[in-house]
């Protein structure tokens, strides 16, 4: 069994089908869900569950089902926020690249070499290639 890392954008377009473009895709990342383990960082609760989400019963019920399930393994990002926050306010104010704290703290997560992370779904891979490159994970 694999631990599968999920970014926000991929629960988006998998739960709401009628707005996101990219719910296609979603579909078959998912599918490497299904038999695996997901890692479930709060930060991703907390982008994923915005007010649009929450209007959402449908994709509400089906979240509850992964956040519930033994396979899921629900994050805490406390080690993780100063380090990710000093990242992100450095990249931005030095223009190097901008990414959100999310993505930071993602980042952060995916350094630490006491946690297992066998791949990375999201849309944005830019922001993550030389992270997922030095780690060895594999993305998309």
């Amino acid at each position: 069994m694999k631990n599968i890392l999920v970014d926000s954008g991929i629960w988006f377009a998998l739960f709401d089908a009628r707005r996101d473009g990219k719910h296609g895709e979603a579909l078959k990342k998912a599918d490497l869900m299904e038999n695996n383990s997901v890692i479930l960082p709060w930060p991703i609760m907390y982008e994923t569950f915005n007010t649009r989400f929450a209007r959402n019963k449908l994709g509400l019920e089906r979240m509850r089902s992964i956040i519930k399930s033994p396979r899921t393994n629900i994050v805490d990002d406390s080690p993780y926020r100063d380090g990710a926050l000093d990242e992100m306010l450095r990249a931005a104010l030095e223009r190097a690249r901008a990414l959100s704290l999310v993505d930071c703290i993602l980042r952060a997560l995916m350094r630490d070499i006491n946690v297992r992370v066998d791949a990375f779904l999201t849309f944005n891979e830019g922001d993550f290639v030389d992270i997922c490159g030095a780690r060895s994970i594999p993305f998309g």
